[in-house]
């Protein structure tokens, strides 16, 4: 028989009071008896929920932590493709073999991992990556119409080193379009003018 919280973690190696203070995926930190003003107590937790709970499906609360840009908690995710289909799709070489259009279909909403994101022949709902931000095709951070998911390990600084990346980006795509004017307006200049008239 289990009795102990499914949400429960680690002990952080703090104390209250002389108790041990462990990690909670729904409150951050938990004691496990007792109550107290810096952590939840799992005696008087009303989430709390073990594996033998026979209603445990209706109870379970996903404990996915999702930020804001301003790296607070945010809901708003939570129960939103309830009752939806959702495909989470892979950059493997199957997926050129498969019938993508499908996923355009109304109703229907994709998470695509990394470059796959950028595919030519569908449009996807979201992204998230696993490496680095800097290896994905510029295409997918520009799509306003597409949901970035960057998991906060991968940023390395926080959003700020992303946003410098991005900076820096933009500025070499404007040098390139500036020196490609330059060009243009190069070649305009010597070709010979026609008469008016």
């Amino acid at each position: 028989m289990f009795t102990q919280c499914v949400y429960l973690g680690e002990d952080t190696g703090h104390k209250d009071k002389e108790r041990p203070v462990h990690a909670c995926q729904l409150h951050e930190n938990c004691i496990l008896s007792g109550s107290s003003s810096k952590a939840a107590g799992c005696g008087q937790c009303t989430d709390k929920l073990i594996l033998d709970d026979p209603k445990f499906a209706d109870k379970w609360i996903d404990p996915l932590l999702i930020m804001d840009r301003r790296s607070t908690r945010t809901p708003v995710l939570r129960d939103l493709l309830a009752g939806g289909k959702a495909f989470l799709i892979g950059g493997g070489p199957s997926v050129n073999e498969l019938n993508l259009s499908l996923l355009g279909r109304r109703g229907v909403w994709s998470l695509a991992i990394n470059n796959v994101a950028g595919h030519s022949k569908f449009q996807v709902q979201a992204f998230v990556c696993s490496d680095p931000p800097s290896k994905f095709s510029s295409s997918i951070w520009l799509d306003p119409k597409i949901i970035k998911f960057v998991p906060t390990p991968k940023l390395r600084g926080g959003r700020s080193k992303l946003r410098r990346r991005f900076e820096a980006w933009l500025a070499w795509r404007q040098l390139g379009q500036q020196i490609l004017r330059f060009h243009l307006l190069a070649r305009l200049q010597s070709l010979p003018r026609l008469p008016v008239g």
